[in-house]
């Protein structure tokens, strides 16, 4: 019985073994709700729903990659060497930005003025270019490398008026999905204008400007 009760006590010192933290419970219930969501999609005759539910469960099991999920290093367009820096201030407030009224951030260029990131200070949008150079997504990392989100760049049209939308992946530490969202973005300044969640829970928006040029 001792014995009984010591390998308990040890157990419950292993990793596997210890209680969950807040973040880790957070995850697993985003998880939950994203996986109940690709059930419903997948039960829907609509070839789109299909199609999103074969791209979440994709994310889903994906295991912790440092280059991404969405976007590998290798197929994005930007570079870290012979870079253009330029200093961008937008006055007034961006919808969905939380910081101060002035919105200040470093765009980077090739000389040959080809748009490759865009530098907010704790994270920076690197962006996928096609063999056009024009932008199909972002991955966005952390000082540190880490991936935090990615984003694709989809056309739509309404009313006769072609829109820019934004299909956006946010990811938890352990590289899944833990929200997944649908932004609009004003096609005259950039500001992100509306937001449709899918699934999960927003922990920071990164996508609240994007270039319009």
């Amino acid at each position: 019985m001792r014995v009984y009760v010591y390998l308990l006590a040890c157990l419950a010192f292993l990793p596997g073994c210890r209680e969950k933290s807040a973040d880790a419970e957070k995850a697993d219930k985003n998880a939950a709700e994203i996986n109940a969501e690709v059930q419903k999609l997948k039960a829907s005759s609509n070839p789109q729903d299909q199609e999103l539910a074969k791209a979440l469960s994709d994310f889903q099991a994906a295991a912790p990659n440092p280059v991404g999920q969405l976007w590998a290093e290798n197929n994005l367009g930007w570079h870290t060497s012979n870079t253009v820096p330029r200093l961008r201030i937008i006055t007034g407030k961006a919808p969905f930005y939380k910081g101060a009224d002035d919105l200040s951030y470093t765009e980077y260029y090739s000389p040959g003025g080809i748009h490759f990131w865009d530098d907010f200070g704790d994270f920076r949008n690197q962006f996928k270019l096609d063999d056009n150079f024009i932008i199909q997504g972002a991955r966005t990392i952390d000082k540190s490398g880490n991936l935090l989100a990615e984003c694709r760049l989809r056309y739509y049209v309404r009313n006769g008026t072609q829109g820019r939308e934004l299909e956006e992946f946010h990811y938890s530490p352990d590289g899944k999905v833990m929200f997944r969202c649908k932004s609009q973005i004003d096609p005259d300044t950039g500001f992100k204008t509306e937001e449709q969640k899918l699934s999960g829970k927003k922990a920071k928006d990164y996508y609240f400007i994007w270039p319009v040029h």
